[in-house]
């Protein structure tokens, strides 16, 4: 594996800051008031053209597959309660039902509000995150093909795991 982040040893939390929130520094991210609410017609006309390769790419893939949304940092993603969130959450939707169409399950979302994407110490720029994070993801990959559900908040289900592909990976 090779690490494509600079040195620990280099972190600068006050760089990183800037980069994270520019110069009015850390503030509140407010959900949207009212919130925007697709219609069912919206959603179904909004188009996402990868994931018709991703549909071929999980039909020709053979094993066992995983998928994952990995974490950015607060500030990269869409502000809750938007056209920009619902849009997010209509694809991640679809992915999950690609995946189980495939059989790719558990798909796990760590592209969420939680612990790891609202902490600034976490990341070096708004999509890349420090090794301490890499680690942490790896367990909570673990802890999802076993089934298991996170307890600290760091992902979501968006697919579970089958009861057969649990008891076939033992």
């Amino acid at each position: 594996m090779r690490v494509f982040t600079p040195p620990e040893s280099e972190y600068d939390p006050v760089k990183v800051r800037q980069k994270l929130w520019g110069k009015g520094g850390p503030r509140e991210i407010k959900s949207a008031v009212p919130p925007y609410i697709p219609t069912a017609a919206k959603r179904a006309a909004w188009r996402f053209p990868a994931l018709d390769w991703l549909d071929e790419t999980l039909r020709e893939f053979p094993g066992r597959k995983v998928l994952a949304f990995m974490p950015a940092h607060i500030t990269a993603q869409p502000k809750p309660r938007t056209r920009a969130a619902a849009r997010e959450n209509e694809c991640k939707a679809r992915i999950a039902k690609i995946a189980r169409r495939h059989g790719a399950a558990p798909v796990i979302d760590f592209r969420i509000r939680s612990p790891i994407t609202s902490n600034d110490d976490n990341y070096w720029d708004r999509l890349h995150y420090r090794l301490p994070i890499a680690d942490r993801l790896v367990a909570g990959i673990e802890q999802a093909l076993a089934g298991e559900e996170d307890a600290d908040g760091d992902w979501r289900y968006l697919e579970a795991p089958s009861v057969a592909s649990l008891s076939s990976s033992h």
